[in-house]
C-alpha cells in the first residue's frame, strides 16, 4: 500500500475533527487521539481485530491506521 493510498484511506476512516483542544499542538487535528490509541494498542502486540473490538472501530480502519504507522 502506498503512502498516498494510506493517506486517502486515513481521511476516509478518520475525517478531520478540527484542532485538538487537549494537546494544544498548533495544527494538530483531533483525530490524532484515536490514531494514537490504535498505535498504542498495536505496539503492545494486539491484533487489528482485537483493537477494533476494544475501540469499537471497523477492522479496516484499524488496519489502515497501523499501515500508516509501520515503518516503510
Amino acid at each position: 500500500m502506498s503512502n498516498v493510498t494510506v493517506r486517502a484511506e486515513l481521511d476516509h476512516w478518520f475525517p478531520s475533527r478540527g484542532p485538538c483542544l487537549i494537546c494544544g499542538v498548533p495544527g494538530a487535528d483531533a483525530r490524532h487521539r484515536v490514531l494514537d490509541a490504535i498505535i498504542e494498542h498495536a505496539s503492545l502486540g494486539e491484533t487489528a481485530g482485537e483493537i477494533a473490538r476494544e475501540l469499537d472501530l471497523p477492522p479496516e480502519a484499524v488496519e489502515v491506521a497501523i499501515a500508516e504507522w509501520e515503518p516503510r
